[in-house]
C-alpha cells in the first residue's frame, strides 16, 4: 500500500470510530497530505524526523508558533495511528520538537474587576434596544459569561448548541470539544441565569435556533470591549477569558486534578500555566 493511501483510511477512522469533527479531520489530511508532497515522501522508509523538522522550519517562516505547532500535531496523530494499525513498527515523528506559543504578559489572565467590568458593557447597551442589533450586546454578554464562568473557548462558544444545554440540571455538555470528549460541564448560577433569559429572550423574538450564539460575537465589538478594560494586544487576547476562569478556580482551593479535568486538558503541567495569581495572593500577612 501507497503511503498517501492511507490518510483516507486515517480520516474515516477519525471519524466514524474515533467520533472527530469531520471538518477538523479533513483538515489535518491536508495538512499531512501537503507534507508529504512538499517532503517528496512515497514510502515508509523515507519518514525521517529530520524531513519533518525541516518542512517545519520552511513553514514557520511568517507563521504563528500555534500553526506550526497544528501542523505538527497533525503528522504525529496519522504516524500514530500507522504504528496502531501495524503499518509502522512505532511513531517515528515523537521526537520532532517545536517552540511553544509565546507566553508573554498579553497572554495573561485579565483579573476579576477587568472581568467585571467586561460583562458590564454588553448589559449596559442591553437598555437601549437601538443598540441590540447593531453591537450584539445580548450575543457578546452569552459569550463572555461562557468564557470567564464556564471556562469555554471562543470556538466552542461558537459552535455551543441548545441541545447540550440542560438549564433544569445546570449542566452543559460542549458540543465542539478541543479535547474531542464532549465533556459535560456544571454551569454556575450566573451563567444559568444569563442562558436562561438569552433563550427565553430569543424565543420571544423569533430567533431561536440550535446554536446558542448563532450571530457571534461580533469579532470587532468584542476588541473593542477588551480595549476599555485595559486587555489590549493581539496574542491570545480572548483566551485571556478562559484563563480567568481557571485561575478563579484556583484561587477557590480546586485540586490539581479536579482542575486539569474541568479544563479539559490532558496533562495537569498544560493547566498549571494557565493559573496566573497576583501578587497581593502570595502576600504573607504582616501581623
Amino acid at each position: 500500500m501507497q503511503i498517501r493511501e492511507t490518510i483516507e483510511r486515517w480520516v474515516q477512522d477519525a471519524t466514524e470510530r474515533l467520533r472527530h469533527d469531520p471538518a477538523n479531520a479533513a483538515k489535518q489530511a491536508r495538512i499531512v497530505q501537503r507534507f508529504l508532497g512538499d517532503a517528496g515522501i512515497r514510502e515508509e522508509s523515507e519518514l525521517h524526523p529530520a524531513k519533518l523538522t525541516a518542512w517545519l522550519r520552511e513553514r514557520a517562516e511568517g507563521r504563528a508558533r500555534c500553526t506550526v505547532r497544528n501542523d505538527l500535531s497533525a503528522v504525529r496523530m496519522w504516524s500514530r495511528w500507522l504504528a496502531s494499525e501495524g503499518i509502522l513498527e512505532r511513531p517515528p515523528f515523537d521526537s520532532v520538537k517545536v517552540a511553544r506559543c509565546d507566553d508573554t504578559e498579553g497572554c495573561d489572565a485579565i483579573t476579576p474587576e477587568q472581568a467585571e467590568a467586561l460583562l458590564a458593557i454588553p448589559r449596559a447597551e442591553l437598555k437601549h434596544e437601538r443598540w441590540q442589533v447593531r453591537d450584539n450586546a445580548g450575543a457578546r454578554l452569552v459569550a463572555y459569561m461562557l468564557m470567564l464562568e464556564i471556562g469555554l473557548r471562543r470556538g466552542e462558544v461558537a459552535a455551543q448548541r441548545w441541545d447540550d444545554v440542560d438549564l433544569e440540571a445546570r449542566t452543559l455538555r460542549v458540543t465542539r470539544d478541543k479535547a474531542r470528549r464532549k465533556d459535560v460541564l456544571p454551569l454556575t448560577r450566573r451563567a444559568t441565569a444569563v442562558l436562561r433569559w438569552w433563550r427565553w429572550r430569543s424565543r420571544h423574538e423569533g430567533k431561536l435556533v440550535d446554536r446558542v450564539v448563532p450571530a457571534g460575537p461580533n469579532a470587532k465589538k468584542a476588541r473593542s470591549d477588551l480595549d476599555r478594560v485595559g486587555c489590549t494586544g493581539e496574542a491570545g487576547r480572548f483566551h485571556r477569558l478562559r484563563k480567568a476562569a481557571i485561575t478563579r478556580r484556583a484561587k477557590a482551593g480546586a485540586d490539581i486534578w479536579t482542575l486539569t479535568r474541568w479544563a479539559r486538558h490532558r496533562d495537569p503541567k498544560t493547566t498549571m500555566r494557565y493559573v496566573r495569581h497576583q501578587v497581593d495572593d502570595l502576600r504573607e500577612d504582616d501581623r
